[in-house]
């Protein structure tokens, strides 16, 4: 009997069905495994598939829930640890001996007898297992006048040190500590009171600051300090050395020396 006298193909399949229609698109199961077993599979819809072991040169998964993943190397852009759909997201980071040193969950962050390593824009260490790194962290500058200055200064008005002028630039509104240390005595003879004080001032964007004062008793060389703590404002802020003699008699205030400073201490 020859099949194709009644519409079948050698394989007693009929002539016009799908599976019979290989310029359609169609394999049949006697030809899949030749035609696509010992080449590569391109394309393909698998609706549901148990797989034991798999190799993947190059996949695109749009959804994978995957109970147990082992990687040895894993790259992306963003990547979310628990939330609404699963609960509380946890990492976990151990060394090779399965101790656990790093923990990452909902509580916060954990270091088991390690050390957290911070750096800033620019490269330096701003934090590291001894704690915080001042001079990476706090901007400062101090201006000195070598002892033997000796600058009089009478009562006339407010006079600023010789070379008694620091500026500093602020990127945005911070925290600063001013200071300055003054040696100086009264020289002379003035009447007692208030008019026979001499008084060394911190000016700060040319406000008073602060003050340090002496009284008619000094008139060896004493060293006296003084500090402002306060906000100021983004840019460029100056605050300036002053003194200011007494008013009565022929005293004036000298000058024998003094440092000043600042420190940029944060938001």
């Amino acid at each position: 009997m020859n099949p194709t006298n009644y519409g079948l193909n050698q394989f007693l399949q009929p002539n016009n069905a799908p599976i019979s229609q290989n310029g359609e698109g169609f394999v049949s199961s006697y030809d899949f495994g030749t035609d696509y077993d010992r080449g590569a599979i391109t394309a393909y819809s698998i609706a549901n598939l148990s797989v034991g072991n798999a190799q993947l040169a190059t996949a695109s998964i749009g959804t994978a829930n995957i109970g147990t993943l082992t990687f040895n190397e894993i790259s992306g852009g963003t990547a979310t640890l628990g939330g609404t759909a699963n609960g509380n997201g946890l990492l976990s980071v151990k060394d090779s001996s399965g101790t656990e040193r790093v923990r990452a969950d909902n509580t916060g962050l954990t270091v088991n007898d390690g050390s957290v390593t911070m750096k800033n824009s620019s490269g330096s260490t701003s934090f590291d297992y001894l704690g915080v790194v001042s001079n990476n962290n706090f901007s400062f500058s101090f201006g000195t006048v070598a002892a033997g200055l000796n600058q009089n200064i009478s009562g006339t008005g407010d006079t600023s040190f010789t070379g008694g002028t620091l500026s500093f630039t602020l990127g945005r509104a911070s925290l600063v500590l001013v200071n300055i240390s003054v040696g100086m005595w009264l020289v002379g003879t003035t009447a007692g009171g208030v008019n026979g004080l001499g008084i060394a001032k911190i000016k700060l964007n040319g406000t008073e600051a602060a003050r340090v004062v002496i009284g008619a008793a000094y008139t060896d060389l004493i060293y006296q300090s003084t500090f402002w703590l306060g906000n100021l404002s983004s840019g460029t802020n100056t605050f300036t050395a002053t003194g200011l003699g007494p008013t009565a008699g022929t005293t004036t205030l000298n000058i024998y020396g003094y440092r000043m400073g600042y420190v940029i201490l944060g938001t």
